[in-house]
């Protein structure tokens, strides 16, 4: 990967390494899924990289990886005003840190909204940094086996599956 930043990188301890290393799992989960295009498989390879290096000063980039679950005109309450349900999970590193996030949402009516999963997670990586460095809602492993069992989530409507992944160069 080459470098966007000169920035010192704090290298994980063997512990929070392997926590992090979690994240591989869910990267070769989506690099192994159908819907997932070549040009995707590729950036998820690069980013795979990322969590190869993490014991070593690795040059790096900004990168997300987004997989989306989602329905639209599901009339369960109400025929006249669809209603529509998302599942989201990503894995982002900017700015020196790892985000990891998972969320479902609900719209009825097109005005209720509602949150029923929630899944947040901030890793540290500056060097420098004074507080807690890992910061997670839960074990990782909740979060890659919730995107693995995403199949749970759809119905045989209108459902759709998404993967997005930037490398912002």
């Amino acid at each position: 990967m080459k470098a966007i930043n000169n920035v010192d990188l704090w290298i994980p301890d063997e512990k929070t390494y392997n926590q992090l290393r979690k994240l591989q799992v869910f990267i070769n989960f989506i690099i192994d899924m159908e819907i997932t295009s070549i040009e995707n498989k590729q950036k998820a390879s690069e980013i795979n990289k990322f969590f190869e290096n993490l014991t070593t000063k690795v040059a790096l980039k900004s990168w997300n990886i987004t997989f989306v679950v989602y329905e639209t005109g599901i009339t369960k309450y109400n025929v006249s005003n669809p209603d529509y349900y998302w599942r989201t999970w990503s894995v982002g590193f900017s700015n020196n840190n790892l985000e990891i996030e998972a969320t479902s949402n609900n719209v009825f009516d097109n005005t209720a909204n509602y949150s029923d999963f929630n899944y947040q997670g901030i890793v540290f990586l500056f060097k420098e940094c004074t507080f807690e460095r890992f910061h997670v809602t839960g074990d990782l492993n909740e979060f890659v086996d919730d995107a693995k069992n995403y199949k749970k989530y759809i119905s045989d409507g209108r459902k759709m599956i998404e993967v997005d992944i930037d490398i912002i160069k």
